[in-house]
């Protein structure tokens, strides 16, 4: 057995998390793919947002035998899982429909630079990425469980000579944007009251009371534009009470909204998603 070498690597970006680095997510090769693994010797290390497949130096010459007959395409495809089920909630929407899936092909890669290929042909995933679940192409690709379970994506990694080889493929998530809208109960939650920025990117208005399932009523207010959702937040959002200057802080900063409670809401006729922040103050 010779030293390894990097047959391809793909990985994931998602700017919700820091750094962009998609954490949490399972590269399950279909069965036909374990069989071409095991077949043509390759070795995979995966992390939470990469796989890596590598293969024999000593085997170079068996590998191109098995890459080079075009009447047998040699395609690596794998189902893309996340341990995270609130990953479609902070990813952008247009990605996901009930009866599509994302579908990505190296066939189609974009090269962002020498050696680095994107596997969809906008910046980022987008609508156009989806492929509808009745595709005969997912005839082989996905079980009756994927059915029922469906992987969040599936990609395809060709390799058709030696001159695919050490090629590194990204795909690149958008994170979803939401309307926070903030629920405010207790002592604090007076009429008298607003939320300010201290960055002055983002502006809040109120949008009156409201009852909440268990009889008690909140004071609302949303924020104008749609704010893009995080693992990690900077921002600071404070509660103030109106008066001589500035107004008297009441709290000096409000929680940030979690990707665990979205929600829609009508908003002058256009349903828009909500991200909703219960404050008991």
């Amino acid at each position: 057995m010779g030293s390894y070498l990097p047959l391809f690597m793909l990985s994931v970006e998602h700017e919700f998390f820091p750094g962009d680095v998609c954490s949490a997510l399972d590269f399950v090769p279909t069965p036909q793919s374990e069989v071409l693994l095991k077949k043509a010797s390759l070795l995979t290390r995966s992390t939470s947002n990469s796989v890596h497949v590598f293969y024999d130096a000593d085997q170079a010459e068996s590998l191109d035998l098995y890459t080079g007959n075009p009447e047998e395409p040699f395609d690596l495809q794998y189902r893309v899982f996340s341990k995270d089920l609130f990953f479609k909630n902070y990813s952008e929407a247009v990605s996901y429909k009930e009866n599509a899936i994302l579908y990505f092909d190296s066939a189609n890669a974009q090269q962002d630079e020498e050696g680095c290929y994107r596997l969809h042909a906008a910046d980022s995933v987008s609508e156009s990425d989806l492929l509808l679940l009745d595709s005969p192409l997912l005839n082989d690709i996905l079980s009756k469980k994927d059915r029922l379970v469906c992987p969040l994506f599936i990609v395809n990694i060709g390799i058709s000579n030696s001159g695919d080889r050490a090629k590194k493929y990204t795909l690149k998530f958008k994170a979803r944007e939401t309307i926070w809208k903030y629920y405010l109960l207790g002592n604090m939650a007076r009429k008298d009251s607003y939320i300010t920025d201290l960055s002055n990117k983002t502006e809040f208005e109120f949008t009156g009371s409201e009852s909440l399932l268990d009889k008690k009523v909140a004071l609302t207010f949303r924020s104008k534009t749609p704010i893009p959702l995080r693992e990690r937040l900077d921002c600071r959002f404070q509660l103030k009470e109106k008066g001589p200057g500035n107004g008297k802080i009441l709290i000096k900063r409000l929680p940030v909204a979690a990707a665990t409670q979205i929600s829609k809401e009508s908003i002058n006729g256009k349903e828009s998603v909500i991200s909703e922040i219960y404050v008991n103050c």
